[in-house]
Formats: structure tokens, C-alpha cells, sequence
């Protein structure tokens, strides 16, 4: 997503971001992700079908942990992890359409 001053901290725009930045993880680490597929995908069926705090939190953490956030996402990361927080199913639902394109 192209950088845009005024509204980069709108929560749809870091959304769109956090979706970029998921499919470059992907993308860049196919072969390990290939290794990887089955312990990610336990992880996000897990919250899907417990919705327990600690899934949401280990969900939410295993994504702030590998997204790639430059400059001026860097200064956000409070913002960028409650917009995770809230919006944690789809990001989940996402990933493990993602993961099952490999």
C-alpha cells in the first residue's frame, strides 16, 4: 500500500497494510512456510474454535512478531495492534486461506 500522510492511520488502511505485510511473510518464506503450514494453521483453528483470550493473544502476537512494520508504521504499534485485536477473525480467516494456496 502506497504511503498516504493524511490517512495511513485509518483503521481500514493499517487493515489493508497488515494484509500486504502477511502476504509478503508468505510469500518470501514459502519453502519454510511449507514446514510451518501445519503449526500455523493449529494455531488459527485454535482461535476460531476456542476464542479464548490466550488464542487471541498468541494469535496476535505470532502477527506482531513477523510483520514488518518501516517507517511511520514503527511509531503505531499500539494502534496497529489493537486494529489486530479487533479485527482477529478475519486476519485469522485470512491467513489460513492464505495457507492453504501453498
Amino acid at each position: 500500500m502506497k504511503f498516504k500522510l493524511f490517512t495511513f492511520l485509518k483503521d481500514k488502511n493499517i487493515l489493508v497494510f497488515i494484509k500486504e505485510q502477511i502476504v509478503n511473510i508468505i510469500k518470501k518464506n514459502k519453502d519454510n512456510m511449507i514446514n510451518k503450514k501445519e503449526e500455523l494453521k493449529e494455531i488459527a483453528e485454535n482461535y476460531i474454535k476456542n476464542k479464548t483470550p490466550q488464542a487471541k493473544e498468541l494469535a496476535v502476537n505470532l502477527i506482531m512478531s513477523n510483520i514488518k512494520l518501516g517507517f511511520p508504521y514503527n511509531l503505531f504499534k499500539g494502534k496497529i495492534k489493537k486494529i489486530i485485536e479487533q479485527n482477529i477473525e478475519k486476519l485469522v480467516k485470512f491467513i489460513l486461506d492464505k495457507i492453504q494456496e501453498l
